[in-house]
């Protein structure tokens, strides 16, 4: 079992399961400050977490899923969403915000890694739709850059519109997010609908075209991969 010591002493969260350990980030990428609790920035699940942090470590964690695209982070646009106790928060919040472009403080608990799948979900299918509207337009006869230029300075424009666009032009499929990673979290992005009873037929067949992609062998590609002619 390892301890993860905090910045006071009988404040630890206890990890039980060592494959649990491995899923964690090393001790040196979580973010600490002199306040009673820990933010844990680690990438599983909420179930892995209440089974192997203990009652008492929970009662001062804060969940703070990391998001990790190093061209958002160095462009400053990173958003961050945590959860758990609220006068923890409070205490750390300063602090979170000199890291990232937005915190959102969203609920008790673990929830925080809920949102964090949800707008992979998201991110999955805005994706796709963006993949397919350009590959119709440039059928009928509009350049990719021309098309994109007009949808970016429409009311349908976004920031992620225009990060992805560049890409999209020149067709740089360099990976900033792969498909095998993608569908982790179309995976527990459906598994908790199916749990919650929320339907999402969008997203499932989004799903399905990640997993097709990754069945012809499409593994490590970029996950903008169906914008391509």
């Amino acid at each position: 079992m390892e301890r993860l010591s905090s910045p006071r002493p009988g404040v630890r969260s206890h990890i039980d399961d060592p494959s649990a350990c491995s899923a964690l980030p090393p001790l040196r990428s979580r973010e600490r400050a002199t306040f009673d609790g820990q933010v844990d920035v680690g990438q599983i699940d909420a179930g892995q977490v209440q089974r192997h942090v203990s009652d008492c470590a929970r009662q001062r964690l804060l969940g703070c899923p990391g998001q990790r695209q190093p061209k958002v982070i160095e462009a400053g646009k990173l958003t961050v969403a945590v959860s758990g106790p609220r006068e923890v928060f409070d205490a750390v919040e300063p602090l979170l915000n000199l890291l990232d472009r937005g915190v959102t403080y969203v609920g008790a608990d673990e929830v925080a890694r809920l949102v964090k799948i949800a707008h992979n979900v998201f991110l999955g299918v805005v994706t796709q739709s963006l993949a397919e509207i350009t590959l119709l337009a440039e059928k009928g006869g509009v350049t990719r850059s021309a098309f994109l230029e007009f949808l970016i300075n429409s009311v349908m424009g976004s920031a992620f519109s225009r990060y992805k666009s560049p890409a999209l032009i020149n067709l740089d499929f360099k990976p900033t997010f792969t498909n095998i990673l993608l569908r982790k979290d179309f995976d527990l992005g459906l598994s908790a609908a199916r749990e919650l009873e929320v339907p999402m037929p969008v997203a499932s067949a989004t799903a399905q075209l990640v997993q097709a992609a990754i069945g012809a062998g499409h593994t490590e590609d970029d996950y903008g991969l169906t914008a391509r002619p």
